[in-house]
């Protein structure tokens, strides 16, 4: 156990340390887009990836004008077999950013560790062109390890962090699982959900403070489980219902 915390504190202190400059740039595009009362698009393209989602819409202390971009056939909620098959398969990503409806001037948060797959890379290129700002979190170990020709890349071959306005590292190894346990032949205790979560959290804290700055009150949900909670999420509750569907 003390292992596998320790692991967990030396990853989130290297993405404190190497990545801090990129997160705020992050929350600087969030803070433009709730000053605009613009939506936040947010994509995990593929298996565990896509949980991250989950955990930035309609959470307790998020941000309120997340727009959840969800597939479950592409969710590790899905068969196994049909997500790994779904987060390769080429015109997806671009299929449902374009479904998603955003557009100029909005911002796409995209997560996918791998980073070279054809659904975050498509995804990364449809929000280019329809004139969003792409925030991309995904693992530089990943896109440097992965071979070009490599089945699991896309057919142009490139790599996540090449695409977007914003890259954030989530110093991901291509193993994920670090500790090999005695008489073990693969290694256990994965981190990249730790990372990402971690990521997602700091960049809406991020931006919460850079709004505070500007005397904008930024749109966070309040505990829905308590009567007190409850009330306050009514006014937010009226605002955003109409404009992301799955409230």
């Amino acid at each position: 156990m003390n292992e596998y915390i320790k692991l967990v504190e030396d990853r989130l202190q290297k993405i404190e340390t190497t990545q801090a400059e990129r997160i705020e740039r992050a929350g600087q595009l969030l803070t433009a887009a709730i000053a605009q009362d613009r939506l936040i698009y947010v994509f995990g393209a593929g298996g565990h990836t896509s949980l991250v989602v989950g955990e930035m819409f309609f959470r307790i202390g998020g941000l309120a004008n997340i727009y959840p971009i969800v597939e479950y056939g592409l969710s590790a909620l899905s068969q196994a077999k049909k997500f790994i098959a779904l987060e390769r398969a080429a015109g997806l990503g671009s299929s449902l950013i374009e479904a998603s409806g955003i557009g100029e001037g909005d911002v796409l948060l995209l997560f996918h560790t791998i980073g070279v797959n054809a659904t975050c890379i498509d995804a990364a290129k449809k929000a280019k062109a329809l004139g969003a700002k792409v925030i991309g979190v995904a693992s530089s170990h990943w896109q440097d390890e992965t071979p070009a020709d490599a089945d699991i890349r896309a057919v142009g071959k490139e790599n996540l962090r090449d695409l977007v306005d914003i890259y954030i590292d989530d110093c991901n190894t291509v193993d994920d699982a670090e500790l090999l346990l005695e008489g073990m032949e693969v290694k256990a205790g994965p981190l990249s959900g730790i990372g990402t979560f971690a990521i997602a959290h700091l960049i809406e804290l991020s931006a919460m403070k850079e709004c505070l700055k500007k005397g904008i009150m930024p749109p966070v949900w309040a505990n829905a489980n308590t009567p007190e909670g409850s009330a306050r999420n009514v006014a937010l509750m009226e605002k955003y219902e109409k404009r992301i569907p799955m409230l």
